[in-house]
């Protein structure tokens, strides 16, 4: 299977029902922030972000220009593989966030994106 740019894989995605569906859940379970983790229902929301990077369009990874020649598409790259949910974990009852979660797959990403447009 082919990486794909991540504005062309979004939109095989809304084509498909089952994966536009994820997509549109995500604002409402995620929150409208994309600064900070802004919902109440952070495990819903991880679990919807972790399914829809699952759908073949996305998997291993979707890529995109430069931020500065393509944000749009970067945007998108970064709500779906960074997004701020992402650095929230439950311990207790108590909500905490991960600072220190490791970025090594943006670093791996990074170097695809440049071997492969450059």
């Amino acid at each position: 299977m082919a990486i794909l740019n991540c504005l062309y894989a979004r939109q095989l995605c809304y084509e498909d029902p089952s994966c536009s569906a994820i997509l549109e859940i995500i604002p409402r379970v995620c929150g409208p922030e994309l600064v900070a983790c802004s919902t109440v229902t952070v495990k819903k929301c991880q679990a919807a972000l972790r399914t829809l990077q699952a759908f073949t369009f996305f998997r291993p990874t979707c890529l995109c220009r430069e931020p500065h020649v393509d944000p749009d598409c970067n945007s998108f790259l970064n709500f779906l593989f960074d997004h701020p949910c992402d650095y929230v974990e439950w311990k207790g009852k108590n909500l905490r966030s991960r600072c220190n979660k490791p970025k090594l797959f943006l670093y791996v990403r990074a170097y695809i994106v440049n071997s492969i447009f450059f």
